[in-house]
C-alpha cells in the first residue's frame, strides 16, 4: 500500500496534467449529476468547498445555487486548524483567503443546518473513504457539524482503494465523478 503522501503527490501530478478543457467539460458533467441527485432535491442549505488550481470546479455550482435562492456557504479559515461555514448572498463577496484559496469575508459561522456538505479531496474509494490534503480541516469539520449528506467530487482518476483509512474520518455518502455516481452509504 503507498503511503497517503505518495498517493497525494501522484494524484495531484495527475489532475494537473489534464488540459483545462477536459477539466471544464468533467465539471460540468459532476455539477449535473449532483444537481440531478434525488438525494439533494429538497437540499436548501449547502456547505461547497470553492475550486482552486486542478480540483473539481465548483465556482458555476456555487452561483447555480445561488440563482436557485438556496442558502451558500463556503469554508473559511479562522485559527490553528478551524475551518467554519461562512454564508455567502453573492459570488463576488469571495476573496483570497488561506492558502490562496477564495473565502468569504470574516463574520460569524453560519449556525443553521447544512443539508448537503461538498468536499474535496485527492482521493476517495468506492467506500466512501475520502483522503484530503492532509491539513484535517474537512475531517474536523464534519466530526464536529452533521450535514445530513456529504459528498466528494472527483475525477474518475481518484478514485482509488489503495489508501490507508483512519478513525475518525466520516464516509462520504456520495462519491461523483464524471463518469458516475457511487452511492457510499
Amino acid at each position: 500500500m503507498s503511503s497517503k503522501s505518495e498517493i497525494r503527490k501522484e494524484i495531484r501530478a495527475i489532475r494537473d496534467s489534464i488540459d483545462a478543457r477536459s477539466m471544464a467539460d468533467a465539471g460540468a458533467k459532476i455539477r449535473q449529476k449532483l444537481l440531478a441527485l434525488n438525494a439533494v432535491r429538497d437540499a436548501a442549505a449547502w456547505f461547497v468547498y470553492a475550486s482552486y488550481g486542478s480540483e473539481v470546479e465548483t465556482h458555476d455550482l456555487i452561483h447555480a445555487l445561488l440563482v436557485r435562492g438556496d442558502t451558500v456557504t463556503i469554508p473559511r479559515i479562522v485559527g490553528s486548524g478551524e475551518m467554519i461555514a461562512r454564508e455567502i448572498q453573492v459570488f463576488e463577496e469571495l476573496r483570497l483567503g488561506e492558502f490562496g484559496i477564495l473565502a468569504p469575508p470574516a463574520g460569524d459561522a453560519y449556525s443553521g443546518t447544512i443539508d448537503v456538505c461538498i468536499c474535496p479531496g485527492l482521493a476517495f474509494s468506492e467506500a466512501g473513504r475520502r483522503l484530503g490534503s492532509g491539513r484535517g480541516f474537512y475531517d474536523r469539520y464534519l466530526a464536529a457539524n452533521s450535514p445530513r449528506l456529504a459528498i466528494g467530487l472527483a475525477l474518475e482518476c481518484q478514485i482509488r482503494d489503495d489508501f490507508p483509512e483512519e478513525l475518525h474520518d466520516r464516509p462520504m455518502d456520495y462519491v461523483i465523478t464524471e463518469n458516475r455516481v457511487i452511492r457510499c452509504s
